[in-house]
């Protein structure tokens, strides 16, 4: 668990747009040692942790978890955004299925063909009798 601190710190750190400098500062360090927490080198006193902890709005998982536990974490949320799409999602299966079925029905082809044709009939240019 502590072995994974350093690299979600540094993580955390770039996804917050954020140099080790600006961290260092905000927490009150110097940049030497956010440089030796990313590495595995130190870990900051408990003040310090929770300072990182505020200033990066990391929760305990995304300090100290693993890759799969951090994505385990965000499960709920992608739940929820499943949800709230899931009445898209259907609406683009029914008309995908509409438009299939389109494909194979022969007025619709025909009325597609006519409307293409207009179409390249209007397209031409228009001969002019100078007369």
């Amino acid at each position: 668990m502590i072995e994974n601190f350093g690299k979600n710190v540094a993580r955390l750190r770039k996804e917050r747009d954020m140099t080790q400098i600006e961290l260092a500062q905000a927490i009150g360090v110097n940049k030497q040692t956010i440089s030796n927490i990313e590495k595995g080198k130190g870990y900051p006193s408990f003040n310090n942790l929770e300072k990182i902890s505020q200033v990066l709005k990391a929760t305990p998982i995304e300090l100290f978890g693993t890759l799969k536990e951090i994505a385990l974490q965000d499960t709920p949320g992608i739940m929820d955004r499943i949800d709230r799409y899931s009445d898209k999602i259907q609406e683009i299966f029914q008309a995908e299925a509409f438009l299939e079925a389109m494909m194979y029905d022969e007025e619709v082809k025909k009325t597609v063909e006519m409307v293409a044709m207009l179409y390249h009939m209007f397209q031409q240019p228009i001969m002019r009798d100078e007369f």
